[in-house]
């Protein structure tokens, strides 16, 4: 529910929260003279999967919007607090879409597509160290990085080793400074 609006979901917000959280993958910012309003609910376009089609025909949008609208769709069948739904709008929800060509039928199905994403052990381990050392790493320790990737593979991809691997690790011997 986070990554929606207060009264509706949003396909472009859940796509790029996962691009962004779980896959450490940047979306530029849309343009700025470009109307990010999609169309409201009618007749032919009740679901938010239709109106977001419609919205994409705009050539200007279309580009960064299939790298997360396909993805947030796979959520809608939560609603903007977070419940589960079958309809939206009285018309049934079609949670299917794809991640990077990995086509998917649901939101388990999607979770499964995340799990083996080529980008999951960088961006874990990436954002575990980051928490860890309490800052973003420097070009010289990428090779510690890479190890702790190698690791966390190793250990088929469980997060308490790759703690362990990051406190035994040179990085956590150089913490960042404490944010207040």
């Amino acid at each position: 529910s986070l990554h929606g609006h207060s009264v509706s979901t949003s396909a472009t917000l859940r796509g790029a929260a996962v691009r962004h959280i779980l896959l450490c993958q940047e979306i530029p910012p849309p343009p700025v003279d470009v109307d990010t309003s999609i169309p409201e609910a009618s007749g032919n376009t009740l679901t938010l999967r239709d109106r977001v089609a419609e919205h994409l025909q705009n050539e200007s949008c279309a580009g960064c919007h299939k790298l997360m609208d396909p993805i947030g769709l796979g959520l809608e069948n939560y609603d903007s607090i977070g419940r589960w739904r079958t309809t939206d709008n009285g018309a049934e929800i079609d949670p299917s879409g794809n991640l990077d060509s990995v086509p998917f039928e649901n939101a388990i199905e999607l979770g499964q597509a995340i799990a083996e994403h080529n980008n999951i052990g960088y961006c874990l381990t990436r954002s575990f160290s980051r928490y860890a050392i309490g800052r973003v790493e420097t070009n010289n320790e990428d090779l510690l990085l890479a190890v702790l990737e190698q690791q966390l593979e190793h250990h088929e991809y469980r997060v308490q080793p790759l703690l362990l691997e990051i406190i035994m690790s040179p990085l956590f011997q150089q913490v960042g400074m404490v944010q207040e």
